[in-house]
């Protein structure tokens, strides 16, 4: 948000106006769908973060997994159950340690990898 706060505070009174029409109007909306859709069709295949094997069709047969925060979403797709399962195990461990090191330390941040 830093850099559209920066961008934002650089506008005149006439292009905020008009930013805030186009705002109202779903004209915005439409310019940022239509940008990350650009990004989407440009983005090269999936890959397995488990055994990295190339997933060229996510539609058909491949898992995928939405995780983290709220407001920082992560997306992983697996070619196999084995994998996804894999990978599951691996969050745990992490955030057994996580509640180790916390209960150890009152959740003191040392080294990323210790993780």
């Amino acid at each position: 948000m830093n850099k559209l706060s920066k961008i934002i505070s650089e506008l005149s009174y006439e292009e905020l106006k008009l930013i805030k029409k186009d705002l109202s109007e779903g004209n915005m909306e439409n310019l940022i769908n239509s940008r990350l859709k650009s990004f989407e069709e440009t983005k090269g295949p999936a890959i397995c973060p488990i055994c990295n094997t190339q997933i060229n069709d996510v539609e058909n047969g491949a898992l995928t997994l939405f995780f983290g925060e709220k407001d920082f979403r992560r997306k992983a797709t697996f070619d196999a159950v084995d994998c996804l399962e894999e990978f599951i195990s691996h969050l745990k461990r992490i955030n057994e340690k996580k509640i180790r090191r916390g209960n150890e330390d009152n959740g003191a941040f040392r080294n990323y990898k210790d993780i």
